[in-house]
């Protein structure tokens, strides 16, 4: 890692956390990893693509090895279950993201 990659990182990762405390103390919130998520989101720093992607590739992942149904059976329970089109589930999985 370069020197001024590892400098951003450092920064970074210390405001996140110091903004974190911060954000705890204001709202009376224990630290957690569930808060810590909670922030994040709320910073915007997960954008809300990457929730739905990660949200729905890992169910799908969780279904398959559970139901052992058909790819076009669990698109449609995934498309029922987050609310979105059987399209956009589709253009998830065939993503990966």
């Amino acid at each position: 890692m370069t020197e001024n990659r590892k400098k951003i990182l450092d920064t970074f990762q210390k405001c996140l956390y110091d903004n974190y405390i911060n954000y705890c103390h204001r709202h009376k919130l224990m630290q957690s990893n569930e808060g810590l998520i909670i922030f994040l989101i709320d910073q915007d720093l997960i954008p809300p693509k990457n929730i739905k992607g990660y949200a729905v590739i890992n169910e799908f992942k969780k279904i398959k090895e559970e139901q052992k149904q058909k790819k076009t059976k669990l698109v449609e329970l995934l498309s029922d279950r987050f609310n979105l089109s059987e399209r956009t589930v589709w253009g998830i999985l065939k993503s990966g993201k």
